[in-house]
């Protein structure tokens, strides 16, 4: 079975573990299960082929963002579903605090 359609297949119990983390402690890991939610409905395809949906991402970034401000990836996220979203001011200024940003969610492999 090719790994796209095997991650297709596995993303509802994905989603459902991932809304269970956010019930358990949404501000983990720099709310991280807030980030990849958001991710998620940002890079998926939309209904009826998947479960993209940019309302949702718009829902769980800012979460990601009130929950961790410290984090660059936070931001960054967030930043791209607003100009996806034709909000380009807002998403501007998302970018503004990358830069302003102490910590990053994906560091480099061979960093602790």
């Amino acid at each position: 079975m090719g790994s796209k359609l095997l991650g297709h297949r596995l993303l509802p119990r994905i989603l459902e573990e991932l809304q269970r983390a956010v019930a358990l402690d949404a501000a983990f890991d720099q709310a991280g299960a807030h980030r990849v939610l958001g991710r998620i409905y940002y890079e998926a395809p939309g209904w009826p082929l998947s479960v993209g949906d940019l309302a949702k991402s718009r829902q769980h970034l800012p979460a990601a963002v009130r929950l961790a401000p410290a984090t660059s990836t936070n931001h960054l996220y967030l930043a791209r579903t607003l100009q996806r979203l034709h909000h380009p001011d807002l998403a501007r200024q998302e970018l503004t605090q990358v830069l302003k940003s102490s910590r990053a969610a994906v560091k480099p492999q061979d960093q602790d």
